[in-house]
């Protein structure tokens, strides 16, 4: 029983960094069809900052969650096993 929930949490970490993985290539695309010759971000009104601002806190927030789900499988396996 203790593989299941290890195997659970490496196809949860996996899914949440590819998620972000294409969350931060969006984002990377935005910067850089948005870029000013200064080399500052330039957004068309406040929601569309939010929006932007929104998706980088998802990305990180994507990352953290899969070592989270990483190390929480592991943690469950290993109890599950002894």
């Amino acid at each position: 029983m203790g593989p299941i929930f290890f195997l659970a949490g490496i196809a949860g970490a996996i899914y949440l960094w590819i998620s972000a993985w294409k969350n931060m290539r969006a984002v990377q695309k935005y910067e850089f069809e948005n870029m000013t010759t200064g080399g500052v971000v330039q957004f068309s009104d406040f929601e569309a900052k939010k929006k932007f601002d929104w998706k980088k806190q998802r990305t990180t927030a994507f990352v953290m969650w899969g070592f989270g789900s990483l190390i929480g499988g592991l943690m469950l396996a290993i109890w599950v096993s002894n």
